[in-house]
């Protein structure tokens, strides 16, 4: 359970609220509901690409499967792979 206050209640209210509303709307609030089940929807995928990510990249750079398969990625190549990655999560982030 969640509490959630408006941000012309008493200071205690405020102060003991998961959530403070600025405005005096109590349509905010759904808005609110809406934005965090929006952002944690956003960590669970930027979670998910992320461990499907490194499960498949880092082997591939440590060469595990070259002697397989001939697979072999240069170290510099994965370091600009993983910055193209945080690039995009953070894009992502910020879109919502």
């Amino acid at each position: 359970m969640y509490g959630i206050a408006i941000g012309s209640g008493t200071d205690i209210a405020i102060e003991s609220a998961d959530i403070v509303l600025m405005k005096d709307s109590l349509l905010d609030v759904v808005s609110a509901i809406d934005l965090s089940k929006s952002v944690i929807r956003n960590i669970k995928m930027n979670l998910f690409w992320a461990f499907f990510y490194n499960i498949a990249g880092i082997p591939i750079a440590c060469g595990v499967f070259y002697n397989a398969f001939g697979l072999k990625l240069n170290p510099m190549l994965r370091c600009a792979s993983h910055e193209f990655k945080l690039c995009m999560c953070c894009n992502k982030c910020f879109k919502t």
